[in-house]
């Protein structure tokens, strides 16, 4: 014996560590959200020359149900992330999903998207749109994986929505989403254009 003490690291200390981060990125990304949803000290939107200023894109959080589970459905939140395309009705960016079946299984799913909004009213960035999301799947199962153990998947999918402008500001996403390997996903997000 040499006096060494090991650290045995086990699935549901895994889980309680991703539990925390979860728990940390929800706050801060709330925080964050006040600090967006400040008022500018332009008057309406203008920029100094009177014209105005195009939204840049969105930051959004918000609540899904899935098919991550063995055994029904798995509940989660969704953090997103776009950023509209100079000159069209798209936008690029970054979604973060993380769900949990409330039975031991933990699922992450960053990705990227590409959205495209169907033209209404002249409005570019708010109505209808469908989108494509690619990423990776990580799920973190107590019970099944060992050591701490994760496994790593694949994932694409796409999604249909409607975005709802509250104000200059605010909005509200409810959406559909196929992917896999989770096969569907439902939800609605709210956030602030920025």
């Amino acid at each position: 014996m040499s006096g060494r003490r090991t650290v045995e690291s086990s699935p549901s200390r895994t889980l309680e560590s991703a539990r925390k981060a979860i728990l940390f990125t929800a706050f801060f990304l709330i925080f964050s959200l006040c600090a967006f949803a400040q008022e500018e000290n332009v008057e309406n939107g203008l920029n100094p020359q009177g014209e105005k200023k195009p939204k840049l894109g969105a930051v959004v959080l918000g609540l899904e149900i899935n098919g991550f589970s063995r055994n029904m459905f798995s509940e989660g939140a969704v953090f997103g992330l776009d950023f509209n395309l100079p000159n069209s009705y798209g936008a690029a960016g970054v979604t973060m999903s993380a769900s949990y079946n409330f039975d031991g299984m933990l699922v992450l799913e960053p990705a990227v998207l590409i959205r495209f909004y169907f033209p209404f009213r002249g409005q570019t960035d708010t109505g209808f749109f469908g989108q494509a999301d690619v990423g990776a799947c990580i799920i973190i199962e107590e019970g099944i994986l060992q050591d701490g153990d994760i496994i790593l998947l694949f994932s694409m999918g796409l999604r249909a929505g409607y975005r709802f402008l509250l104000n200059k500001r605010f909005i509200i996403e409810p959406y559909a989403r196929i992917t896999y390997p989770s096969v569907f996903g439902i939800g609605v997000t709210a956030g602030v254009k920025f």
